[in-house]
């Protein structure tokens, strides 16, 4: 559902209530809400990025013929760790396992997808793959995102063959 159609149906939900509450008759509880499986880890790779371009900051305005912008380069040191600081600690990377779909935190917002929309999940060693139709692929490792992979790939295995998903499995041994 929109999320337009949710709020007028929580609106209207709240008003029967009330009425109900007056005439004396029982509730309309909220409806429940789909459980998800939600799996985070943290990402270093963009935070070193940062604070090394924060910290080249300063060589270069050091060698600049006007001190005063040597102020200027520490407040940007300081800026470029905040933001590495916030990407490593608050926006950390994320996957959410529902019952037939799947959410990813990206760098513009959570994505969703169906279990229609997934073209194959492939399951690694170190790394889980999933791709979609519209040839998007959300890669999540263990290395650079530092995600409990033997975990998700327990619950993408069973994601799969519950949703029909095509699924290649590399960490199973070959007999």
């Amino acid at each position: 559902m929109s999320r337009k159609w949710e709020r007028m149906v929580e609106k209207n939900r709240k008003e029967v209530n009330a009425k109900r509450k007056k005439s004396g008759a029982a509730t309309i509880g909220t409806p429940k809400r789909e459980q998800r499986e939600v799996f985070k880890g943290r990402s270093w790779g963009f935070p070193v990025l940062l604070i090394l371009i924060g910290t080249l900051n300063i060589p270069l305005a050091m060698h600049a013929e006007n001190s005063k912008n040597s102020s200027m380069s520490y407040w940007t040191l300081v800026l470029y760790v905040a933001l590495a600081v916030f990407m490593y600690f608050i926006r950390r990377p994320m996957l959410q396992i529902g019952k037939d779909t799947l959410v990813s935190r990206r760098f513009t917002g959570d994505k969703l997808v169906h279990a229609s929309e997934i073209a194959r999940i492939d399951l690694m060693k170190g790394a889980v793959m999933i791709e979609t139709k519209a040839k998007k692929r959300w890669m999540y490792t263990k290395l650079t995102h530092m995600f409990p992979i033997p975990e998700v790939t327990d619950k993408l295995r069973t994601f799969a063959e519950r949703n029909g998903v095509p699924l290649a499995d590399a960490t199973k041994p070959k007999n």
